[in-house]
């Protein structure tokens, strides 16, 4: 007989002497938002592997020390200000994941959990790292998007199994030399920070195969392009020759470093900074927005959101990417990096939106956002060939997610190879997601696949209980995208892709829609999807009216006035640059149509990008728009 408020998941967990509880989705939400959390869970002390994910949950009863067997605890996705302080008392904890949450301080607390082999409190609010003592067994750490200045705490000799450092979308400014302390440093990702020089003891790191660090405010223009071009090995011999010296203890020593150079290298030196100043004409990268009102009517892609959609997904941003270049070297297989990328980081486990690309050959306007019973959408998902309801697919993916993320939960951690994914529904949609060509059992792959099981059901109980489907159908209603969970392979995009339609739809806020839109145009145009700017080329590419490339690369022509904007927005006279363009040794461009999305009546929703959208702060990257 249970006990009074007892859930029915803590009863059968107690008959069944289990030794694994999950508790996630929108039903443990509302009981949790009605009567708090089941505290029974909290005697359940053979439990070694708890989550409770994705709900309503603001904090974790301190009766959690309790559970003394706890190895695996997994608390993601929730409204969690702050950790309970009897986490002490888990001296078997190994893995703990309380991502996606608002904790604000991770105290020092944590050097007692001597054990813990995986930490990830990402995405968060943490603004500093406590004092880490010795944690022998930490593997991985995973503190990105959060607002952190330093992870200094993390290099040092207390850590001799640190393989894999996450601190990616923070404003981390620098870090010091002691980094080669790591010596199990494997892996070591900071894109997204602010880190303007590398200290030379990076290239110490002897095990270090993969080091990102796009997106960072880099002073050396060299070094910036060959983070660009993602080659780990190329970066570490560029930073042991060119690296920052005498960066130990987070010191430099910039007076000895400028007394030791000469005459010649202070003149280079002093040039290099001049370089660094150039004017707004030595631009590398070009966005140019092709206007709705410049376009001819054939050409023109309108989007019609129904106002079913208003309690399901109400959020929808669209635009057309014009003659991109997937076929050149590993361009295709970037680009769907890239999505893979912006779905675990910004868009949370494509819990807060999701990217939909799609061939715009295959897109028949008008274009509708609409609700519809799961039972009545029909769709041929990614890689399969053959149509079938919403309400089949989810089912069964729901169901093989369950069975595989058990196997994982058992294995995780384990250092066991991973057996190869069985042919299912779910590794194909799988890799058909990835844009992989067929099931791959080498190492990599597998640690790709198996990191991907685990979140997918997050995004699934996004459906749970819904009685209306969001989808994107074609002027012929048939549906070419079920967000959060797949596109229709009647119109994905492949290497052959010239023109791109992209979605991206949130059940969030638009906000979120058009930061992960920016993102995703930003990245496009990193790896040189629009392809390279030539001096002097001509306007042989038009849509309609609207040429692609105006005849003197960046200016004014007789359609479109422009505004090239730098990272302070100021108008530019641009009567006449292309000269001075035009003596840049590389230029990328991407351009970039609007799309307008309204409702059933006719009324502007959104239209992108508009004059706010593609704010950036680097200097190289000018956006080319209309006047009017």
């Amino acid at each position: 007989m249970s006990s009074a408020n007892e859930w029915e998941e803590t009863t059968r967990a107690k008959i069944e002497n289990r030794r694994e509880l999950v508790l996630s989705g929108t039903e443990i939400s509302s009981r949790i938002q009605h009567g708090g959390l089941d505290e029974h869970i909290f005697d359940l002390k053979k439990l070694n592997f708890l989550e409770i994910s994705n709900t309503c949950l603001t904090s974790i009863n301190e009766k959690v020390g309790q559970l003394s067997h706890m190895v695996h605890l997994v608390c993601r996705d929730n409204q969690l200000d702050a950790l309970p302080s009897s986490l002490v008392q888990l001296k078997l904890l190994k893995l703990l994941d309380v991502s996606n949450n608002k904790i604000s301080v991770i105290t020092s607390t944590v050097n007692e959990l001597t054990n813990l082999e995986s930490l990830d409190v990402s995405n968060n609010q943490i603004k500093e790292l406590p004092i880490l003592l010795v944690l022998n067994k930490l593997a991985i750490v995973n503190f990105a998007g959060n607002q952190l200045k330093s992870i200094e705490s993390l290099f040092s000799t207390c850590f001799p199994n640190l393989s894999d450092i996450n601190a990616s979308r923070n404003i981390i400014e620098q870090f010091s030399g002691n980094v080669d302390q790591l010596k199990a440093l494997k892996k070591l990702d900071l894109h997204e920070n602010v880190i303007s020089e590398l200290p030379s003891e990076l290239a110490n790191c002897s095990k270090l195969k993969e080091c990102l660090l796009l997106n960072n405010k880099f002073k050396d223009r060299r070094l910036d392009k060959l983070v660009k071009q993602c080659k780990t090995k190329a970066i570490l011999d560029y930073v042991r020759v060119n690296g920052k010296k005498g960066t130990k203890d987070g010191s430099t020593s910039s007076s000895a470093k400028e007394s030791k150079l000469t005459k010649e290298e202070s003149l280079g030196k002093k040039k290099k900074n001049n370089d660094d100043n150039d004017p707004p004409s030595k631009v590398e990268k070009i966005m140019k927005i092709l206007p709705i009102a410049d376009l001819e009517a054939k050409n023109i892609v309108d989007v019609i959101v129904t106002k079913h959609t208003n309690n399901i997904r109400p959020y929808i941003v669209c635009c057309i990417v014009r003659n991109v270049d997937l076929e050149g070297g590993s361009n295709f297989k970037q680009f769907l990096s890239v999505q893979t990328k912006l779905h675990d980081s910004l868009c949370a486990k494509r819990t807060k939106a999701t990217i939909a690309t799609h061939d715009l050959a295959f897109i028949k306007t008008p274009v509708k956002f609409d609700a519809i019973p799961p039972a009545v959408l029909k769709i041929i998902p990614l890689g399969k060939h053959t149509e079938e309801t919403a309400l089949s697919l989810v089912s069964r993916l729901n169901k093989e997610a369950d069975e595989l993320r058990k196997k994982i939960k058992r294995s995780s951690l384990s250092g066991v190879h991973k057996p190869a994914p069985e042919s299912t529904l779910l590794s194909e949609f799988i890799f058909a997601a990835k844009g992989w060509s067929k099931p791959m059992v080498d190492e990599s792959t597998m640690i790709l696949y198996d990191s991907f099981l685990p979140d997918f059901p997050i995004y699934l109980d996004l459906l749970k209980d819904k009685q209306l489907y969001p989808c994107l159908t074609n002027a012929d209603d048939h549906v070419i995208s079920f967000p959060p969970i797949t596109n229709s392979n009647v119109s994905k995009i492949s290497s052959k892709t010239k023109d791109v339609f992209i979605e991206v739809t949130s059940s969030t806020n638009l906000d979120i829609c058009k930061q992960v839109m920016d993102a995703l145009l930003k990245a496009m145009l990193d790896i040189k999807l629009g392809g390279q700017l030539l001096p002097n080329q001509g306007d042989d590419l038009k849509i309609g009216k609207m040429k692609l490339i105006s005849e003197c690369a960046v200016g004014v022509d007789q359609h479109v006035g422009v505004c090239m904007e730098s990272d302070a927005c100021s108008v530019i006279d641009t009567t006449c640059k292309a000269q001075a363009i035009s003596d840049t040794d590389q230029q990328h461009y991407l351009t970039i149509q609007q799309v307008r999305v309204s409702d059933t009546d006719g009324n502007l929703k959104v239209l992108y990008p508009s004059r706010i959208d593609l704010r950036f702060v680097e200097k190289e990257i000018f956006v080319v728009r209309p006047l009017t």
